[in-house]
């Protein structure tokens, strides 16, 4: 099942260092980073059927993705 509530322990910590993790990247190296990382989490996830959801609710341009 796909959690949609907050969830992170520290969002604002945790998006800082994402947005650290582009600095001094081009757009296209930004881009790759962006598709490595979803690789991973999606690894990490793993179950086929959150993965889903997960991919339905980013597509969704009407839903409220957390």
């Amino acid at each position: 099942m796909l959690i949609t509530t907050p969830n992170l322990t520290r969002p604002d910590d945790t998006y800082a260092r994402l947005i650290a993790t582009h600095d001094g990247l081009d757009e296209a190296e930004s881009h790759a980073l962006n598709a490595r990382l979803i690789l991973i989490l999606m690894n990490h996830i793993g179950d086929h059927s959150v993965l889903a959801e997960a991919l339905r609710l980013a597509r969704d341009t009407k839903s409220r993705a957390p």
